[in-house]
């Protein structure tokens, strides 16, 4: 049992914060430690972030089909007549100009039959087929006249289909008008006294050639080795991104990457990945930390997730979009471009999406009187406002930051990440290092200094100073580490009087100021440590040294236990503190 939102309530026990799985993956129970290889569980104190099973995620997360758009090549005509059997038929075609892997030969039947077909490179010397780039393959024709066959590549049949380059539908077949024709024209070249089931020559050798009946045969292909494809999605929180996960209905490689959108189409690259292998019907998952860069914040937008594909497999999961949806470019396989050019929008999207971990945001404001220094670890959601003069210390462990200046003096930023707000309108000295993307804004004469560590909220509106620690390091006092510390908080109260004057308004000033208090909140799974955490309420000094490097001299007043705390044998325990000023 814990305390969340002063109720008690029951730990959830598969928490993905909390204490889902051990190391090496095993899910844990109710237990205190993993029953397969007995590891502790982790804790953290659920009053301080949202409990949630998944963390959220972006782009098409169903599993579609393989199904996709596909593109024909050859004699599609109806037929006006049947071909002779006892001959080996050769007829010549050019791919069109886009790439395209070979999915299926099909041709225009009459009757019942069998026909073997096989695709062949081209001579450009003599104008013939050269030499066989696929197996013969045989289907046997039913149907009525004029009746559409199909024959669908084998995996080792299938081949990438170079664009503008000719090739040859070579087939014999075992009745005549097995095949039909449209009429003359094209280009065709045969071998008479055709034994059918004879192996296919390899070269094809000498031949008869002519312009006579075209066959009613064509091939089919879809454009996805030789292609980056990439799929629009949307992200609604600004977030720091975890992993790239792809759908592949067939064993390959793939190349996963992340572009940001300009117009309507990708642009510039965010983030890829090397080449990872695919297993057959199953999500693939790129941990960010794999690929360049290793990490990844991502911010309110649009963005396109993109792939390529190292097989002529058919592995990549489609879905048909609305215009728009998708856009490929034409690209060999290997390192994505820095920037997306040119390209063709398309209505296609592919099983891809991002999993990412959503950064809530910093407010701080500050326009009167007074002293603030915040130091934050962990950041989750702050907020500082402050309404004295005086000087601003806040310091954030996080990235990008935009700062507008409308007042004299000097601001002294150090960037490194991505997160709004600090404003000041007010006398004083600010000064901001910043590691997350802060937007700063300064109305107000003085230097603002500015650091930000985890989940901390302040006001203040008269003179004095306040301090909070939010830390998940360790803390030491005399050199000894305090047990899963918490929380701790730091208060330095100032003696303030009012003064009455004649004709005018009262005004308050600073007498003095008293040692700073403290409160360091934890827990510890052991009765014995805390009689030891007790034994330091003996009236001596003791020194207590914090995370940030500070230290200070501190008499231990009380070690409280509330009575309703414990979870599975865990005591929390607060330490009441004053700081002793030699």
């Amino acid at each position: 049992m814990g305390l969340r939102n002063g109720a008690l309530v029951k730990l959830h026990p598969i928490c993905h914060k909390c204490f889902e799985k051990c190391s090496a993956g095993h899910v844990f129970g109710y237990g205190e430690h993993c029953n397969v290889c007995a590891e502790p569980r982790r804790r953290i104190n659920l009053t301080r972030h949202k409990m949630s099973l998944d963390d959220p995620t972006f782009g098409l997360t169903d599993t579609g089909s393989t199904s996709y758009p596909t593109t024909n090549t050859g004699n599609t005509a109806a037929a006006v007549g049947g071909l002779a059997t006892g001959y080996l038929y050769a007829q010549k075609f050019t791919q069109g100009s886009n790439p395209g892997t070979l999915q299926s030969i099909s041709f225009r039947c009459y009757g019942a039959g069998n026909v073997g077909v096989a695709l062949y490179s081209h001579n450009a010397v003599n104008d013939k087929p050269a030499s066989p780039l696929t197996t013969k393959q045989i289907i046997a024709t039913t149907g009525p006249p004029d009746h559409l066959e199909t024959v669908t590549m084998t995996d080792a049949n299938r081949m990438l289909l170079v664009a503008s380059t000719i090739y040859w539908i070579v087939f014999e077949m075992s009745v005549s008008s097995a095949v039909e024709h449209s009429g003359s024209g094209g280009r065709r070249s045969y071998k008479g006294s055709w034994t059918y089931g004879t192996a296919f020559p390899d070269p094809w050798g000498t031949s008869s050639e002519d312009t006579g009946y075209q066959a009613c045969v064509y091939w089919t292909h879809v454009e996805i080795k030789g292609y980056a494809k990439a799929t629009k999605a949307v992200l609604s929180d600004t977030g720091a991104c975890i992993s790239v996960s792809f759908y592949s209905h067939a064993a390959g490689n793939v190349r996963l990457a992340i572009f940001d959108q300009s117009g309507s189409a990708p642009n510039a690259r965010q983030w890829q990945s090397g080449s990872v292998a695919c297993s057959a019907a199953a999500w693939a998952t790129v941990n960010i930390s794999a690929g360049s860069p290793t990490s990844l914040l991502l911010v309110v937008g649009t963005y396109w997730l993109a792939w390529q594909w190292d097989s002529e497999t058919v592995g990549p999961s489609y879905t048909a979009g609305s215009s728009g949806d998708g856009h490929y470019i034409i690209q060999a396989y290997g390192a994505f471009p820095a920037t997306w050019t040119g390209g063709t929008s398309t209505a296609e999207k592919w099983s891809q999406y991002v999993t990412y971990t959503a950064l809530e945001y910093i407010s701080v404001s500050d326009s009167g009187v007074g002293t603030e220094a915040v130091a934050v670890l962990d950041i989750d959601q702050i907020s500082v406002s402050d309404a004295g003069e005086g000087v601003d210390s806040i310091v954030s462990l996080v990235e990008t930051v935009t700062i507008s200046e409308t007042g004299a003096a000097t601001e002294a930023v150090a960037i490194r990440e991505d997160l709004p707000v600090v404003a000041d309108s007010g006398a004083g000295t600010e000064a901001v290092a910043v590691s997350e993307s802060v937007p700063i804004s300064d109305q107000g004469a003085g230097v603002e200094t500015t650091t930000i560590v985890d989940n901390v909220t302040i006001h203040e509106t008269g003179l004095g100073i306040d301090i909070v620690y939010h830390i998940q390091g360790e803390l030491s006092l005399d050199e000894v580490s305090l047990p899963h510390v918490i929380n701790v908080t730091i208060q330095e109260p100032s003696i303030i009087e009012d003064l009455a004057v004649m004709e005018a308004l009262p005004y308050r000033s600073q007498l003095g100021k008293e040692g700073r208090r403290l409160i360091i909140q934890g827990w510890t799974d052991s009765l014995s440590t805390l009689e030891i955490l007790r034994g330091y309420g003996d009236g001596q000094k003791h020194l207590l040294l914090l995370p940030t490097g500070d230290s200070m001299s501190i008499l231990v007043g009380d070690v409280r236990t509330p009575e309703n705390v414990e979870n599975y044998d865990r005591y929390d325990y607060a330490i009441d503190a004053i700081e002793v000023v030699d």
